[in-house]
Parts: structure tokens; sequence; C-alpha cells
């Protein structure tokens, strides 16, 4: 009897724990679409692309940027902007079909 409870509690653990991995994924799965939009129709997913002061696979400003155009950077800046900004990915790029602008 001690047994079937054990393995009963196992389970619980286990469906409980794959369900908050579920959630989890499907969050950053949803975070990482809307990131992945945001760089196609802003640059085309391009490091490289410019367009006046605006730099990057996330049309940055230069300013923004602080002089340091590296992927690394782009990511850490277009990341700290949108979380301060919008609060995810996600809103961010609701924002952008909704006014076509990041």
């Amino acid at each position: 009897m001690n047994l079937k409870k054990i393995i009963f509690i196992t389970l619980t653990t286990i469906t409980v724990f794959i369900g908050v991995l579920s959630t989890s994924d499907n969050t950053h799965a949803s975070e990482l679409s809307a990131k992945r939009f945001i760089a196609r129709v802003e640059s085309g997913s391009r490091y490289h692309a410019r367009n006046g002061i605006y730099i990057g696979k996330y049309q940055l400003s230069s300013y923004m940027l602080r002089g340091n155009y590296s992927a690394a950077n782009q990511e850490r800046t277009a990341n700290r902007y949108v979380y301060s900004k919008y609060g995810s990915w996600t809103n961010a790029a609701n924002h952008w079909k909704m006014y076509k602008s990041f």
C-alpha cells in the first residue's frame, strides 16, 4: 500500500512538472516567434542593415547601441528596450502590427 502512494505521488509530481514545462515552452516559443517577426520586418533579420541613424537587426538608434554594433550588443539592447517599453516581445510585435513601427 505504501508503494502505491509513492507511485501516485511521483506520477502527480511528474504530471505537474510536465505541465509547467509545456506552459513555459509555449511562452518561450511565442516570444521567440514575436522576436523573429520584429527582426524580419525591421531589417530582414540582418545585423548589418542600416537606415539613417537606425542600425542592425532590430533597427535601434546608434545612440541606443552606444557605438557597439556587435550582434551580441544588438540582442542585449533590443531585449532591454522591448522589456522596458512593451513588457514582452509578443506585446512589441502586436504594437508593430497595429502601428507599423517598433
